[in-house]
């Protein structure tokens, strides 16, 4: 996932990536050098439809209408979820890097690229003291010919 981002955190970040893997502890999931020589940390993640998940291994009727009815709402709950654990996660870490990312990865099918894009300006409004950079990176998506990623922090 976080080769999906290269060019767009090198974008973001106003410098070039000289080198990246996997962190010697975790958190966070991986550290990015970057030419400035600031230390990135980055921490990768899923968003999920967990009722979904339990109604389809369960073998429940409901699984199709848990599937239609997590959307941009109901994600949008649970990303703000996600950052709040992911901000207690990272907190004892966050002196050891220049700065802090969260990539969040979804495949859920009721979830696409263009509906979040007016949501980000909602999102970057949220209060944290330990990620300067938050992305939502959906799976392929054929009109956008690739994983698009939304920036909401």
């Amino acid at each position: 996932m976080a080769s999906e981002l290269y060019v767009r955190l090198e974008s973001d970040l106003g410098s070039r990536i000289v080198s990246w893997g996997l962190a010697e502890r975790d958190p966070p999931d991986v550290t990015a050098l970057l030419a400035d020589g600031r230390r990135l940390g980055i921490e990768v993640t899923e968003l999920v439809n967990q009722r979904a998940i339990e109604s389809q291994i369960r073998g429940l009727p409901r699984y199709q209408q848990d599937v239609i009815r997590f959307g941009t709402s109901r994600a949008v709950v649970e990303l703000r979820r996600i950052l709040a654990e992911k901000e207690r996660k990272l907190a004892a870490v966050r002196g050891d890097y220049d700065g802090l990312a969260l990539l969040v990865h979804t495949d859920e099918p009721m979830l696409k690229s263009d509906n979040f894009r007016p949501v980000a300006a909602e999102f970057a409004c949220e209060v944290t003291e330990i990620f300067a950079w938050m992305y939502l990176v959906f799976s392929y998506e054929p009109q956008h010919q690739g994983c698009p990623a939304v920036r909401l922090l």
